[in-house]
């Protein structure tokens, strides 16, 4: 079930609840007519009093759920993030190893081995920045 309709239902069940046993019980205390409008006014500042505070409490529980939420998503993405990184790390890393045995090796094509060192060095900024991913993703971005 949403917030929003556990909170509507909440209100609804509370301001029911409130109407029947208030006035059952402003029945039981008076039949003075005057008695029982000064009471029932009181009554009402009551009812709205009490449901504001319900509803603050209820709102601020499910705002409090909801950037649970939200902070989860966001160390999820930051953690795929990392774990990305790693393995694009090693891939790279065995890449350097290849580029240099093939730069020592006689048979292999210069132009290649050139290809494959400014390739890896792009690609080694690039990992660079994805490293840096944590500073970057601000606390409440929205996933």
């Amino acid at each position: 079930m949403n917030n929003h309709l556990r909170i509507t239902i909440a209100y609804l069940v509370f301001g029911a609840l409130w109407i029947f046993f208030s006035d059952s019980l402003l029945h039981l205390m008076t039949s003075d007519p005057e008695l029982l409008r000064s009471i029932q006014t009181a009554k009402g500042w009551s009812y709205v009093c009490l449901s504001g505070g319900l509803i603050f409490v209820l709102t601020k529980r499910a705002f409090w759920l909801e950037q649970q939420r939200e902070k989860e998503k966001r160390e999820a993405v930051v953690n795929t993030v990392r774990v990305a990184h790693d393995i694009l790390g090693n891939y790279l890393n065995q890449m350097t190893l290849v580029t240099l045995e093939a730069e020592e090796c006689v048979e292999f094509d210069r132009e290649l081995v050139t290809l494959a060192k400014r390739i890896t060095k792009e690609a080694g900024g690039e990992l660079r920045k994805l490293g840096e991913i944590d500073s970057e993703v601000p606390e409440k971005v929205a996933i």
